[in-house]
């Protein structure tokens, strides 16, 4: 079960992260700028949903040339449900 408890931080963290479909998946340095939260804060978040199955780690290419830029986090099929969720209450 989807704990939806989530602080404020790690709300504003799942809002933040890209999906598996979106061609932008922004690094945690980014992340971490958009929350105004310090980037050690938002990795243990990102482990702590990692961990939950609600965000993954993995390579990021360039989508014209399929060169490797990287590695960053993006939201799981079931975190974007909680993000979906969260956004839902926002308009709430």
């Amino acid at each position: 079960m989807i704990d939806l408890s989530l602080g404020t931080d790690a709300r504003e963290v799942v809002l933040a992260l890209a999906t598996q479909r979106d061609d932008h998946r922004p690094y945690v340095r980014t992340i971490a700028a958009d929350c105004d939260l310090p980037v050690e804060q938002v990795r243990r978040i990102l482990f702590q949903l990692g961990e939950h199955g609600l965000a993954t780690f993995g390579p990021v290419f360039d989508s014209d040339d399929g060169t490797p830029k990287g590695s960053t986090w993006w939201l799981t099929e079931a975190g974007t449900a909680v993000r979906d969720t969260i956004e839902q209450g926002k308009a709430a």
